[in-house]
C-alpha cells in the first residue's frame, strides 16, 4: 500500500523527470487539442466547436510570420519549434532542474508519506 501521497509525488515527479526530453523534441504540430479530439463537437452537448488548433496556428503565424499570406513553406512553425527547444528548454531545465527533482520536492514527498499513519 503506497500513501496517496506518494504516489501523486513520484507521479510529478517522473513528469518532471521527463520534460527537458519532451521539450528538446518538441514540434506544435503534434500538439493534441480537446476540439480535434472529440471531432469539433462539445461531448456533452454536441455543439460545434471551433477548432483550437487552426487559432494557434493562426496566432503563431502573425507572431512569428514574415506577415505575407502567401509563404506556404510554414517557417514560422520552424522557428516556433526552435524557439521552444533553445530557449524555452534551457529556461525551464534552469527552473525545475535537468531531469531530476529538486532535493526540496523529495524531500517533502517523503515527510509528508507517512502523515496519514501517525494516529495508527
Amino acid at each position: 500500500f503506497i500513501p496517496l501521497s506518494l504516489y501523486v509525488g513520484l507521479g510529478c515527479m517522473m513528469r518532471l523527470y521527463e520534460l527537458p526530453n519532451q521539450l528538446r523534441h518538441f514540434r506544435v504540430q503534434d500538439a493534441q487539442c480537446f476540439c480535434c479530439s472529440n471531432d469539433h463537437r462539445h461531448p456533452e452537448t454536441g455543439k460545434e466547436l471551433p477548432c483550437d488548433r487552426k487559432l494557434v496556428f493562426s496566432a503563431l503565424e502573425k507572431w512569428f510570420g514574415d506577415g505575407s499570406s502567401t509563404s506556404k513553406s510554414e517557417q514560422w512553425i520552424q522557428h516556433f519549434n526552435l524557439m521552444v527547444r533553445a530557449k524555452l528548454s534551457s529556461r525551464i531545465a534552469g527552473t525545475v532542474g535537468r531531469g531530476l527533482p529538486p532535493f526540496s520536492y523529495v524531500l517533502s514527498t517523503l515527510c509528508v508519506s507517512p502523515v496519514p499513519f501517525i494516529a495508527f
